[in-house]
C-alpha cells in the first residue's frame, strides 16, 4: 500500500484518522497516572520478629541467627543483614534485581514459618520493603477550644480517619500522637489479705465480667427469640460493682469454700478493695506541629493509585470535614503532590520551551509560514498519539517519561522536515502539487523509516536491561520509541495531505540554485582546510575526555526540594519525655534562626507508626524522633536547605548524648537503591561486641 498516495487521495479519511488518534490521546492523557518516578520495586524482604523485652544479644542469638541461616538458603539471595534491639529483631533479605519477588516472598515465608509456633514469639511478619509505600500525605489535627488530646484523638479515629479511608485510592490512614484514656484499678493489698483474695482472683473476675455471651434461643409458638447476655462494661460504675469474692458477716476473713452457700454470705465488690478511675495511658509516641502537641494522621495510597489524584481527592474531602467539625483544625503537614507537581511542571515547561524554540529555528531555515505550520503540526499530534501507547502500556507521567518526550521533541519534526523539503524540491522541478506530494514522500519514505528505526533501536534495548538502570530508564526508552514511531506515522500520512492542500509555490528557481551564503562560505573553508578540522576535532575530544574527572559522577543530581528531615537518636533507655524536651529545644533553635523561611515543623517523637504499615529497615523507640522541616517556596525564601543544615549542625553537636542525622527529602528511588544514607560507610565485623566497640571508637576518631 502506498501510504502517501492514499493520504493525498483520501484527505477526509486521513483527517478522521488523525482526529480519532487525537481524541483517544486526550482521553488517555486524563487517565494517565502522575508520579514523580516510575514504579520501582526494591528487591528486599524484611522479616520482623517481636518477643517481649528480651535484650538485643538474646534476640540475636535466639532468633536473628536462626532466621539468617534459614533465609540464606533461598534462591538468588544476594545479602542478608539483621538489626536487633530490645524485644525486636529485623532481618533484611536482599535479592538480585531480576528476581521474581512474589515467589521470593513465598520462599522466605516458608523458611521462617517454623518460628511462628514458638511460644516466646509475640509477632512474626514478613513483608516487602517498599519505600514508595510511605505515607503520601500527613495531617495534623488540634482543637481550637482547648480540647484535650484524648478527645481530639477520638474524633480523629471515629470521624476523620473513617471518612478518609472510604475515598477511592486510599489504602489506610493511621493515627499517631495524642493521648488515650484507660481504667486504672488501684487494689489495696491489706484489703486483699483481709478478704483472702489474690490479684489473680481479682483480675480473673474482672475479665469474666466484661463479656457478652450467647444464651441460646427460646421458642414461643411460631417465633424464636435469640437470648444474649450483655455484660460488657459501659461506665466506671459497672467496673466498681464487679463481685470479686464473698465474705461471712460474722467471721470476716474466714475463707469460704467454693460451692458453699449461706444466708450470712455477702459479696465483696471491687470498689470495696480498690479505687477505680480513668487516667491517661502512657503514650508510645508524641506528635508536634510547630511546637504544639497534636494528633497526626498518615495517609497511605493503594499500590496502583495515582499519588496526585489521591491527594487531590483527600483535599476536597477535607473541605467538607472542616465544615462539619468547626472546633477542630486540620492542617496539611506534608504531601508528596506538592513536590511532584513542581517537578513535573518544571519538566513540562522545559519541554514546551524546547518545542517553541524548535518551531522558531524551523521557521528561520524554511523561511515560509505555511511550511513551518505544516511541519509544526507534527509535534503536538505525535505527542498526543504517544499518550495512547503510554496508557495501554501501563506507563505514568513522571520526570522520566516527560523527559523522554522532551528529549524526542526535537526529533519529532525531523521526519516531517525531510518529507516537506523533498516535496518542495519536486514542486520546484515543475511537478503539480499532488504528484510532488506523492513522489516527494515516496522517494524519502525508505530513508526516514530507516533513520527512525535506527534511533528506536538505540533506546529500545534499555527495556531489556536488568537492575536499577533498567527499572529507571525503561519508561523513558518506551516513551522515546513511541514518540518517534508516532512522528513517522504523521510524516507519512498527514504531511503529504497537508502539503498537497495548503503548500503554495511561487518561485521559479530550481532547488539546486538555493543557497545559504554564510553556511556556503563556511563549508567551503572547512573543505579547503581538512587537516586543521581533523586536528581540531581530535583536540576537542581529548579536552572533553580529560574534563571527566573534574566534572565528577553521581547517580542522581541533588535537588533542593524545600524539605529536610532531622533524625534524632538519644541513648538507649531514654524516656519519651526526655526525647521530647530535646526535640522542643531543636524546634526553638530552628524557629529563632530561620523562622521566616520555614513553613512547618512536624515532629514525631517515639515509635514511628509507619512501621505498622511499611516494612522498613529502621527500628524506632522512645529514644528516637524525626523532625520534618518544610520550607517556604524558593521564591519566598533566600536560603537553601544546605545552608540551614550547615548552620544548625555545629549547635546540635554541642548537645550531650545526642546523635543527629540529616536527610534531604529523598525520593523513593534513592531509598530503594541505598543512596539516601551516608556516602561512605565503614563496617567492622566480629563476634566480640566489646572489641567491636573499641575498634569502632578508634575508626571514628
Amino acid at each position: 500500500m502506498n501510504i502517501p498516495r492514499f493520504s493525498v487521495k483520501y484527505p477526509v479519511t486521513v483527517v478522521m484518522i488523525i482526529l480519532g488518534i487525537v481524541l483517544l490521546g486526550l482521553i488517555s492523557l486524563n487517565r494517565l497516572g502522575t508520579d514523580l518516578l516510575p514504579d520501582i520495586h526494591s528487591p528486599k524482604i524484611v522479616v520482623t520478629l517481636k518477643s517481649g523485652e528480651k535484650p538485643p544479644q538474646e534476640m540475636e542469638e535466639q532468633f536473628a541467627k536462626v532466621i539468617e541461616g534459614q533465609v540464606s538458603t533461598v534462591s538468588r539471595v544476594r545479602n542478608v543483614s539483621s538489626v536487633s534491639r530490645v524485644g525486636i529483631t529485623m532481618v533484611t533479605v536482599e535479592f538480585f534485581w531480576d528476581t521474581d519477588m512474589d515467589f521470593a516472598m513465598i520462599d522466605v515465608q516458608k523458611k521462617v514459618s517454623m518460628l511462628s509456633g514458638n511460644e516466646e514469639v509475640d509477632e512474626l511478619t514478613v513483608g516487602k520493603y517498599d519505600p514508595q509505600a510511605l505515607p503520601v500525605m500527613t495531617l495534623s489535627i488540634f482543637g481550637t477550644e482547648n480540647q484535650d488530646l484524648d478527645e481530639i484523638r477520638r474524633i480523629s479515629e471515629t470521624v476523620i480517619k473513617r471518612e478518609l479511608e472510604r475515598l477511592e485510592g486510599i489504602a489506610a490512614a493511621s493515627i499517631s500522637g495524642g493521648l488515650e484514656k484507660e481504667v486504672l484499678i488501684e487494689v489495696s493489698p491489706y484489703l486483699l489479705e483481709a478478704y483472702s483474695l489474690s490479684m489473680n482472683d481479682v483480675a480473673a473476675k474482672i475479665r469474666s465480667s466484661n463479656i457478652n455471651a450467647s444464651g441460646g434461643s427460646v421458642k414461643d409458638n411460631e417465633k424464636v427469640y435469640i437470648v444474649k447476655d450483655i455484660g460488657e462494661f459501659i461506665d466506671l460504675k459497672d467496673i466498681e460493682d464487679v463481685t470479686v469474692g464473698y465474705r461471712e458477716k460474722e467471721t470476716l476473713g474466714r475463707k469460704v469454700e467454693a460451692g458453699v452457700y449461706s444466708e450470712n454470705r455477702v459479696p465483696v465488690l471491687l470498689k470495696d478493695i480498690a479505687k477505680v478511675g480513668m487516667v491517661y495511658k502512657e503514650p508510645v509516641n508524641t506528635v508536634r506541629i510547630d511546637g504544639m502537641p497534636c494528633v497526626g494522621i498518615s495517609i497511605y495510597k493503594e499500590a496502583q493509585a495515582n499519588t496526585v489524584n489521591v491527594i487531590g481527592t483527600v483535599k476536597k474531602r477535607l473541605i467538607q470535614i472542616r465544615s462539619s467539625l468547626p472546633n477542630i483544625k486540620i492542617e496539611v503537614a506534608s504531601d508528596q503532590a506538592k513536590f511532584i507537581n513542581a517537578a513535573i511542571g518544571e519538566v513540562r515547561q522545559t519541554a514546551t520551551y524546547g518545542i517553541i524554540l524548535a518551531v522558531i529555528i524551523l521557521f528561520f531555515f524554511l523561511r515560509n509560514i505555511i511550511t513551518t505550520i505544516i511541519v509544526s503540526v507534527a509535534i503536538p499530534i505525535s505527542i498526543i498519539a504517544t499518550f495512547n501507547l503510554m496508557y495501554f502500556n501501563g506507563l505514568t507521567l513522571n520526570i522520566m517519561t516527560l523527559g523522554g518526550l522532551a528529549l524526542g521533541a526535537g526529533m519529532l519534526i525531523d521526519n516531517s522536515i525531510v518529507v516537506i523539503e523533498n516535496i518542495f524540491r519536486h514542486r520546484q522541478l515543475r511537478e503539480n502539487m499532488v504528484d510532488a506530494a506523492v513522489n516527494g514522500t515516496s522517494e524519502v519514505a525508505g530513508a526516514i523509516i530507516a533513520s527512525t528505526i535506527t534511533t528506536v533501536v538505540v533506546f529500545l534495548p534499555i527495556v531489556f536491561v536488568h537492575g536499577i538502570a533498567g527499572e529507571l530508564f525503561k519508561e523513558q526508552a518506551w516513551t522515546v520509541a513511541f514518540s518517534l514511531l508516532s512522528s513517522l506515522l504523521v510524516a507519512l500520512l498527514l504531511i503529504p495531505m497537508l502539503s498537497s492542500r495548503f503548500l503554495k509555490f511561487k518561485g521559479e528557481t530550481i532547488a539546486e540554485e538555493i543557497r545559504y551564503p554564510l553556511y556556503w562560505n563556511f563549508l567551503e573553508k572547512v573543505l579547503n582546510n581538512k587537516k586543521f578540522v581533523v586536528l581540531g576535532t581530535l583536540l576537542l575530544l581529548i579536552i572533553s575526555i580529560s574534563l571527566i574527572p573534574v566534572i565528577g559522577t553521581e547517580f542522581l543530581p541533588k535537588a533542593d526540594q524545600g524539605q529536610f528531615t532531622i533524625k534524632v537518636h538519644m541513648p538507649e533507655g531514654t524516656k519519651l519525655n526526655s526525647t521530647e524536651s530535646t526535640v522542643a529545644y531543636i524546634e526553638n533553635i530552628l524557629k529563632d534562626n530561620f523562622g521566616e523561611s520555614i513553613e512547618t515543623i512536624y515532629s514525631n517523637i517515639g515509635r514511628n507508626i509507619n512501621e505498622e504499615f511499611v516494612q522498613t529497615e529502621e527500628i524506632s523507640g522512645e529514644n528516637t524522633a524525626t523532625i520534618d522541616v518544610i520550607l517556604l517556596s524558593e521564591s519566598e525564601r533566600n536560603i537553601s536547605t544546605d545552608y540551614i543544615i550547615n548552620k544548625i549542625d555545629p549547635v546540635l553537636k554541642n548537645i550531650p548524648n545526642l546523635e543527629v542525622n540529616y536527610q534531604l527529602q529523598q525520593s523513593a528511588l534513592q531509598q530503594t537503591i541505598g543512596t539516601a544514607g551516608a556516602p561512605v560507610m565503614i563496617e567492622i565485623k566480629g563476634t566480640e561486641l566489646d572489641v567491636i566497640k573499641e575498634l569502632t571508637d578508634e575508626a571514628l576518631e
